[in-house]
This record gives structure tokens, sequence and C-alpha cells, in this order.
């Protein structure tokens, strides 16, 4: 299978135009010694354990925020297939959310329990982003660890210790890299079945959704390539799957209701001549480079020049290339296109936010995929220096990026970690969400509790033992009523 790929991939060299990108050459064998994996193993294991630490030193034990509302279908023991399709925002909840209520039950609705599996689900990502990088390209080489550098960045930090979701952007995250690796099957029909199922979790599984603008397109291009190989019958199985990839995306909308989650939304905005401004610095922020000046643009500016290159390059790969070409292709064009797509909805969803807003730490995750189809793209070169220069420069360029944080991020979780742990301490001492709001200086719901369910919520938490209720003792039970003893009779005894 590999000799045909690679004689394939040669006959089309010709014909596929000046620029494509073609069987790259090998790393020579110095670069993939077996030093590689223990100095990646060792990366791997410094980074996860960073994001680990934070997690265990800014998470608290309580709902916040958002939370509140997001349990709604947990507090009311909703199905797993009602958790599945539960709509917040504008996205669903999808496949993270039953697994979210299975880790609430077996740990008394821990959230410091729920940010550690949401930063094992980055971890995992990272993991098989590595993966898919040796799928496409052969061995690892130490400069790929910037892959790890770049996915276990704690710019991301908001998703763990703000208001942890997994479905937000870790779940989406993992399931996009597994779509990617699924590109890389070597076989089609087992190749489109994993692209159809994958494509369905992605949809229904927070920002994801966008996913399901692209798979059609990955499996109309397996239709072509079929069709190439074996006529029009060779194309029924993979236009099969093209139909049900279509079937989900409308799937989704089957009961929706578009929620914007911000109250002036509109479209085109009246402030719409900014959202390449607000893509730009989107992208700028995963760079390591904040604020909304001239430099985090301009330096938005050109990392967004190079997805979108990277994206039309491999996004008309997937029609003219064949075989293993074809395929790293298809992985490349579809993470360079998934971060396109996130960052322009999201301009367009929250403009009027202001451009600061741009560079809010739980979009990060799913921008991640955007570069990390510009490095698989330089692993594509023919160039074997220019490869080893730029691979070089994207590790030293992820290495600046995450380290060291920023004195203001960790200023940041600091104080919110202690802002929320006041809270917590000043509610089980009172019993007041107004004295705890009061105390702690921040409240941990937005709506005043006369408006919300928040009281009820708190004390079906209290009467269950849960969350920050858990390791308070039980309240002591209300007596029942009785009668008053009477006097006894004289002569009674």
């Amino acid at each position: 299978m590999a000799e045909s790929a690679r004689n394939g991939s040669a006959a089309w060299r010709g014909r596929e135009g000046p620029g494509a990108a073609v069987d790259p050459p090998p790393w020579p064998a110095r670069l993939t010694g077996p030093f590689v994996a223990p100095l990646l193993g060792i990366a791997f294991g410094l980074l996860c354990g960073r994001l680990f630490g934070l997690i265990e030193r800014y998470s608290v034990n309580v709902l916040f925020w958002d939370q509140w509302d997001l349990f709604d279908p947990i507090f009311e023991h909703a199905s797993a297939w009602e958790l599945f399709r539960f709509r917040f925002g504008p996205h669903r909840q999808g496949i993270a959310f039953p697994l979210t209520r299975s880790l609430m039950d077996a740990t008394g609705w821990n959230t410091r329990a729920e940010a550690f599996m949401i930063g094992a689900l980055v971890a995992l990502a990272a993991a098989l982003a590595l993966r898919l990088r040796r799928r496409l390209f052969g061995p690892l080489t130490a400069m790929d660890v910037a892959i790890p550098l770049l996915i276990l960045t704690p710019a991301q930090y908001g998703i763990f210790v703000h208001i942890p979701n997994a479905s937000h952007g870790a779940a989406p995250l993992l399931l996009l890299v597994a779509l990617c690796c699924a590109c890389t099957l070597p076989r089609r029909a087992p190749r489109c079945a994993a692209l159809v199922v994958l494509n369905f979790l992605l949809v229904h599984t927070g920002f994801g959704i966008f996913a399901g603008l692209i798979t059609p397109v990955l499996l109309v291009s397996e239709c072509v390539d079929a069709s190439r190989d074996g006529g029009a019958r060779a194309a029924l199985w993979p236009a099969s799957c093209v139909a049900l990839s279509l079937a989900s995306l409308g799937f989704f909308f089957v009961g929706y209701s578009f929620d914007p989650a911000v109250d002036d939304f509109a479209f085109p905005s009246p402030q719409a001549a900014l959202y390449p401004s607000y893509v730009a610095l989107m992208l700028a922020n995963v760079l390591g480079v904040k604020g909304t000046d001239l430099l985090p643009t301009l330096v938005g500016f050109a990392a967004l020049a190079a997805v979108l290159f990277t994206a039309v390059v491999h996004g008309l790969g997937l029609f003219v290339r064949r075989g293993e070409a074809r395929r790293r292709s298809a992985a490349i064009a579809t993470l360079a296109a998934f971060g396109l797509l996130f960052c322009t909805g999201t301009a367009v969803g929250r403009i009027t936010l202001g451009l600061r807003a741009a560079q809010s730490t739980r979009y990060v995750p799913l921008i991640v995929p955007a570069f990390l189809a510009l490095y698989l793209h330089l692993q594509t070169l023919r160039s074997l220096r220019r490869r080893l220069l730029l691979s070089c420069l994207a590790a030293v360029a992820m290495a600046a990026a995450t380290f060291p944080m920023r004195a203001d991020e960790a200023r940041f979780m600091a104080i919110l970690a202690y802002d929320k742990q006041r809270w917590v301490d000043a509610y089980l001492e009172t019993g007041s969400v107004r004295l705890a709001d009061a105390r702690a200086r921040r409240r941990i719901y937005p709506n005043p509790p006369e408006v919300t369910h928040l009281e009820e919520k708190l004390d079906t938490l209290r009467r269950q033992r849960l969350n920050l209720f858990a390791n308070r003792p039980p309240p002591p039970e209300e007596p029942q009523p009785h009668e008053a003893p009477t006097e006894p009779m004289e002569g009674a005894d």
C-alpha cells in the first residue's frame, strides 16, 4: 500500500502544479535517532506536570458563573441522550457532557475533578497529535516538541480554573485530532466510516460544529479519488458517507434555537470592518503576543496569511493529489480550515464585546489546530535545510510563547482562586449568597438570587452533600411534630 501510494504520488508530481506538496525526503538518521523518544517523553511529562500543577493550585471545588445554568439538566437527572443534545449558548454539549455527569456522580460533584478531566483530554489530544505527525511523515524528531508546547500551553488556563466545561474546547480539540488521524487510515471504507462517526460526535460537541462544514468536503474528495480508481461503483460508499455527514449536520438543527449568548448580537455587525482584526488578535494570542495595539495585530495578520495559504494549498490538494500525499492534505486542510472557521465564527458572534475579548483564554484550544496545521505543512517542504530551519523556529516560537507564564495571568488565576475559596468559606459560615458575594467581593453567579433558582440549587447540594458541601457534616434533621405530653392522671400509679 505504501509503495503504491508513493508511486501514485510520483505519477501526479508533474500534474499538481508548482509548489505542490509531494512526498518530502526523509529526515537524516541523526535527527530521528533513539534519543528522540526519551526527549519528547520528558518534555511531554514536564508540560503535563506544569498544566496539572496549575489546576491543582488554582481550581476550587465550587460551581461558578455559567456552570450553575450549564448543570441544569444534571440537577434535573436528564438522560445521557438529553445531555448529549443539550444546547447551552450557540452549541450543544455532546459526548463530553454525559462523561462530565458520570464524573460528577463519582466524585460528589467535585469541579476540581472536572478541571483535571479537562486537562487529561488536552494531554490526550497532544499525544494523539504526536501520533498524527508520525503517521503522516514518519519518525519523530526533536523539533516535534513544538506540538506538545503548542497544545499544552498555559495560555488556555481559563478552561481549567475559570469556568470548566469539557464540551467547549478540550473535547472538540481531541475529537478533531482524532478525525485527522482517521484521514490517515490506508483503506477507504473504514476511513470514510470513521470520518462519519467522528463528524457526528464533533458536530454535537461544543464548537466542533464547524467540522460539519469540513467533513462533507473530505468525503466528496474521497468520491473523486474513488471514481478515478474504480469508476462510479467505487464511489458509492464514499457518496453514502457524504449523505450521512450532511444528515449529521441537519440533525444538529432539529429542535435547535439559536442563542448567540451576546445581548446586542447582529449580523452583519455595525463593527463588521473589525472582523479581520479580531481574527488576527485571536491568532496572536496563541503566540503569546498580547494586547490590541500594532504589534499583536501585525503578528496576527501574518499568522492569518500563513494559515489561509496552508488551507488553500491543502484544500486543493484534496482533489489533485493521490495516495499518501492526498491523505496528508486531508489532515492538514482539516486543521487549518477548522481554525479559520472557528476564528471567523467567534469574530462574528463576539465583535460587540470589543477587540480585547478576542484574546480570551478559553478560545485557545480551538485556535491551536490552525497552528498545528502550519507546523505539519512545514513537514511537507522538499528542501531539507528549509524544513529543518523552519521547524526549529516553530519549536523556539512555541517555547517562547509558553515560557514564562505572563505575570498578569498568574496573578489573575491566584486572585480568582482566592475569591472563589473566600466565597465558599463565607457561604458555609453564613448561608447567605448576598453576604458571601459581599465578603468575597466577587459574585458566584451573574444574576441576583431572587430572580434565579440559585438558592434552591444550593439547598439541593447541601441536602445531598455535594460540591462545596461534600466534606461538611450532614445538617441536623428537622424534629418531627408531636403531641404535647399530658399530665398523668391521679392514682395512675
